[in-house]
C-alpha cells in the first residue's frame, strides 16, 4: 500500500467521510438519532472497528514511522541523486566537448605541420609530392650560404690537425660540396660523375583512389609511383636479348643478383631471353654497391645499358640525391657534423680571458682569425635553419608519402582518426545533456511528491496528538522527533 494515495483510507479519513454524511444524509435520521441509510451505516461500522481496542490509533503511528523512516528518506535520495547526475552530466559535457575540440585542434595543427587544409586530406596529401622536388630546390638554394661554413671547417681542421706525412687531408663533408656545385643530381651522376642517358623508370604510373574517408569525393587522381616508391617492379620472364634479369629484394634498395642469360630461337627469327632457372643461379658471385657483379661470367665494368648502349639509371640510382633515403642520410650526417663545430667553435668564442687558444689562434689562416661571434653565429643560424628544413615534421611525412604508397592511406586514416573520435565526444556530449534532461525531469516529478507526502505526514501527526491529547483531558502532547526534523 501506497500512502496518502486517493486509493488509501486511513482512520481520520473514515471520519472526515462520516462528518460530510451526517450531511448529506441527515433526511435518513430517524427519532432514535439512528440512520436508516446503508451507506451511512456502513462507515458507522468502520469508525467502530477502528476504535475497538485503540486500532486506529496503532495504524496511525505506524504509517507515521514508516513514511518518516523509509518513505520521506527515499524519495529525497531518489531527488538527490538526480541532482548528482545533473551535476556529474555537467562536467562530462564540459569536459567530452573540450576534448572534442582538442581532438579537431590538434587535426588542424597536423593539417597545417602537413601543408594541407584539410578538406580532402587524401587528395592534398598526393598533390604535396608535387611540392617536394621545390622544397629540395630551396635547400639547395639555402647552402649556398653556408659556403663559408665549409671553407672555415675546411680551413679549421687543416690547420689544427695538420698531416705530418705530407699527405694531403681529406675532403670534408663531400656531399654539401657536391649539392653546392652541381644541386639535387640524380644519384647515377653523383656515383658515375656524368648525367645517365636514360631514366628507367621501374615502376608503372597506378591510379590512387582519393577519397577523404567519407565517400564524397571520388575522384582519381594518377601518381606517378615510381617516384614513390623504392621498390622495382617484378621483372618480366621473356626478355629482349642480349639484357640481363635482376633479382631484387623488396624493399632492399640494392641488387642481389644478377644473371645473364642466354638466347633462344624460336625457330621464326626471332630470338628471346629466357630467366634462368633458380638452379642454375649462381650465388657466389659478389655484389657491388652500384649493382655491378664483380665476377659474374660476361659482366662489363662500365655502368649497365640495356639500351643500345646508352648510360641507364635504375632503381635508387635514377633518385635525386635528396629523394634517394641513402645518400639523404649521408646529406643530414654532414649538416649536423657542421652544425656541432660551429655550435663548439662559437662556444669558444664565447670565453673571454682564454689567453691560451688566442695564442694558438695567432697562427691560424687569416680567413680563420677573421671570423666573429657574430658571423660565426649568422653561419650556425643558416645551417641550423637547412637541418630544421630537412628534419620538419612535414619533410618527414612527405619523405615517407614519396617511399611508400600505403603511407598515404595509413596517414589519412591516422587523421580521420581524430576527427572520428571528435564526432564519438559530440555523441557522448548529447548523451549527457539528454540525461541530465530526464534526471531534471525526474527531479520535477519527485519534488511535489516529496512536499505532498510531508503535508500529509504533518497532519498524520498532528491529528496522533489531539487524539492522545483527548485520551488525557486535553493535556498538550508534543510527539517528539518525526516529522518534525524531516
Amino acid at each position: 500500500m501506497v500512502p496518502f494515495q486517493s486509493f488509501y483510507i486511513h482512520y481520520f479519513h473514515c471520519q472526515r467521510i462520516v462528518e460530510i454524511l451526517r450531511d448529506t444524509e441527515a433526511s435518513t435520521k430517524n427519532l432514535f438519532g439512528r440512520y436508516s441509510s446503508q451507506r451511512m451505516k456502513d462507515w458507522l461500522e468502520i469508525l467502530r472497528l477502528y476504535e475497538k481496542d485503540n486500532v486506529y490509533l496503532a495504524e496511525a503511528a505506524q504509517m507515521l514511522i514508516r513514511t518518516v523512516n523509509y518513505e520521506v528518506p527515499a524519495l529525497k535520495r531518489q531527488i538527490l541523486k538526480c541532482q548528482q547526475v545533473q551535476e556529474e552530466t555537467i562536467k562530462k559535457e564540459a569536459d567530452y566537448g573540450k576534448h572534442a575540440q582538442d581532438l579537431k585542434d590538434r587535426y588542424k595543427l597536423e593539417c597545417k605541420q602537413l601543408g594541407i587544409k584539410g578538406e580532402c586530406v587524401k587528395k592534398e596529401l598526393l598533390l604535396l609530392l608535387e611540392e617536394l622536388p621545390g622544397l629540395f630546390g630551396s635547400v639547395v638554394e639555402a647552402l649556398h650560404k653556408a659556403e663559408p661554413a665549409v671553407q672555415l671547417y675546411r680551413l679549421f681542421l687543416g690547420f689544427t690537425l695538420p698531416d705530418g706525412e705530407g699527405k694531403a687531408l681529406p675532403e670534408v663533408l663531400p656531399m654539401m660540396q657536391y649539392l653546392v656545385s652541381h644541386g639535387n643530381t640524380s644519384t647515377y651522376e653523383w656515383r658515375h660523375g656524368e648525367p645517365p642517358e636514360v631514366v628507367e623508370e621501374t615502376l608503372p604510373i597506378l591510379p590512387v583512389d582519393v577519397d577523404n574517408g567519407n565517400g564524397d569525393d571520388q575522384a582519381r587522381l594518377a601518381i606517378s609511383l615510381h617516384e614513390l616508391l623504392l621498390v622495382p617492379p617484378m621483372p618480366q620472364f621473356i626478355i629482349f636479348p642480349n639484357t640481363f634479369v635482376y633479382f631484387m629484394g623488396f624493399n632492399a634498395g640494392m641488387y642481389f643478383n644478377r644473371v645473364f642469360c642466354p638466347k633462344v630461337d624460336f625457330g621464326e627469327g626471332e630470338e628471346a631471353v629466357v630467366v634462368a632457372a633458380e638452379d642454375s643461379i649462381s650465388w657466389d658471385i659478389s655484389v657491388e654497391a652500384d649493382g655491378t657483379a664483380a665476377d659474374a661470367p660476361g659482366a662489363v665494368a662500365e655502368p649497365a645499358s640495356d639500351q643500345g648502349g646508352a648510360k641507364v639509371a635504375r632503381g635508387a640510382d635514377a633518385l635525386s640525391l635528396l629523394h634517394n633515403p641513402e645518400t639523404r642520410t649521408l646529406f643530414l650526417n654532414e649538416l649536423q657534423e657542421l652544425e656541432c663545430f660551429l655550435a663548439m667553435r662559437l662556444s669558444e668564442m664565447q670565453l673571454e680571458g682564454d689567453a691560451l687558444s688566442a695564442s694558438v689562434l695567432q697562427e691560424a689562416p687569416a680567413e680563420v682569425q677573421l671570423h666573429t661571434r657574430e658571423s660565426v653565429g649568422a653561419l650556425l643560424d643558416v645551417v641550423r635553419s637547412s637541418l630544421a628544413q630537412m628534419t620538419a615534421v612535414r619533410m618527414q611525412h612527405l619523405y615517407q608519402l614519396h617511399s611508400s604508397a600505403k603511407y598515404v592511406d595509413r596517414l589519412v586514416e591516422t587523421l580521420q582518426q581524430k576527427l572520428y573520435q571528435a564526432d564519438k565526444m559530440l555523441q557522448s556530449q548529447e548523451a549527457v545533456v539528454a540525461r541530465r534532461q530526464e534526471a531534471l525531469d525526474e527531479q520535477r516529478q519527485l519534488q511535489p511528491k516529496l512536499d505532498l507526502v510531508l503535508l500529509k505526514t504533518r497532519q498524520l501527526q498532528k491529528q496522533i496528538q489531539e487524539e492522545i491529547s483527548k485520551r488525557y483531558k486535553d493535556r498538550p502532547v508534543n510527539i517528539m522527533g518525526g516529522i518534525n526534523v524531516m
